[in-house]
């Protein structure tokens, strides 16, 4: 296997693992709206109402959407590498810029821990959409 042939096969295992991901996080999120629960309705059960979400993705403008239809969540800014790409009424932003205060940052895409360690300091409460999700403990595996 060459070199070049070797980096597409590489290529092609990171995007089967985010294709598991995004279809584990919307397959789990779907189950939990269909028992009539929401990500919104917990953000503001456990008093997240000011919220930042971190990729704007698939999973990102899903989770946007639900949040911005409920009264109660400010979504504060979006973060994406691709800020100066969309056109949005939300404010997104680099994850170098200034990060806006917030109650929750929810990271949209498969390795949280890489979005904890670029934010460092800037933001004690990094969580992973699918920890979150995790938190309804009301799904079947």
């Amino acid at each position: 296997m060459s070199a070049d042939d070797f980096a597409v096969f590489k290529q092609c295992m990171i995007d089967l693992d985010n294709y598991r991901f995004r279809e584990s996080v919307l397959s789990r999120w779907l189950a939990i709206s269909i028992k009539g629960n929401s990500v919104s309705d917990f953000l503001m059960v456990n008093n997240l109402n000011s919220v930042i979400v971190y990729g704007y993705g698939v999973v990102g403008k899903l989770l946007v959407e639900e949040l911005a239809n409920k009264t109660g969540i400010d979504i504060v800014a979006i973060i994406d590498k691709n800020a100066g790409v969309y056109d949005e009424v939300i404010p997104i932003i680099s994850p170098d810029d200034c990060i806006p205060k917030h109650d929750i940052m929810l990271v949209t895409f498969m390795d949280t821990n890489y979005a904890k360690n670029l934010m460092g300091e800037r933001s004690s409460n990094v969580v992973g959409i699918d920890e979150l999700l995790d938190g309804f403990k009301i799904y079947n595996h």
